[in-house]
């Protein structure tokens, strides 16, 4: 998050009762499962941390236990656009993913 948000701006949110919801069918656990992961990995980038922030359905879903599904995953940056960042992105979520799968999935 950014540096200047004040403690009481800021949430952190357990995904892992969303994604495992009883209530869901297999197909939905199977989506929020890897959203799950990817969001983790995210989390984990050096460079991406604190500058991309989800939003939308799925946070609405993970935060306020909302029965509203989406597969979509949708985001807001303070990163300035920059031609060379899809590979920066892809190059360190390639290192995070999979150790998050490995940590998320218990494998």
């Amino acid at each position: 998050m950014p540096e200047n948000l004040e403690a009481e701006q800021q949430i952190t949110v357990s995904l892992e009762p969303w994604s495992n919801d009883p209530n869901i069918d297999a197909k939905t656990h199977l989506e929020r499962q890897v959203i799950e992961v990817f969001l983790v990995a995210l989390g984990l980038t050096e460079n991406c941390s604190k500058k991309i922030f989800l939003k939308g359905g799925i946070l609405i879903g993970a935060v306020y236990a909302s029965g509203r599904n989406t597969a979509d995953i949708d985001f807001s940056t303070a990163i300035e656009p920059d031609k060379d960042f899809p590979a920066q992105l892809r190059q360190e979520l390639r290192g995070c993913i999979p150790f998050t799968y490995v940590t998320e999935c218990g494998i």
